[in-house]
């Protein structure tokens, strides 16, 4: 066992210097601790509170999810009926060409008969 004598004179200062600091601030350290559970109630609070609003986030998100993956399926389906009709209707475009140049030339017959047409 130690002696008193074996403790270097520092040491046993720096530890009364430290003894003393703790009991200076003793109150302050017991307020703090005191104050703890306090903290932690208004945590768990607002935690709870938290919840509640991510709770609801989610149910409000839920069916938007739900519509939006319809929107999703309907655009598909509207992309894929798009390329059928494009498909569909490629055949028809030299016939809707010579349908467009034979109107023109109708168009031309008739403005040249309202010409000739006095009075019109």
């Amino acid at each position: 066992m130690l002696g008193p004598l074996a403790i270097p004179p520092r040491l046993l200062l720096r530890a009364l210097d430290d003894l003393h600091v703790i009991a200076e601030n003793l109150p302050s350290l017991r307020d703090a601790a005191e104050e703890i559970p306090r903290s932690e109630d208004q945590l768990t609070e607002r935690v709870d509170r938290l919840n509640g609003k991510v709770d609801r986030l989610f149910e409000l998100i839920e069916p938007l999810h739900t519509e939006l993956v319809d929107v999703d399926d309907t655009a598909e389906n509207l992309e894929d009926s798009l390329r059928q009709l494009h498909t569909d209707m490629a055949p028809l475009l030299p016939e809707m060409r010579e349908i467009r140049g034979q109107l023109r030339e109708f168009h031309d017959e008739i403005k040249d008969l309202r010409d000739r047409i006095p009075g019109i």
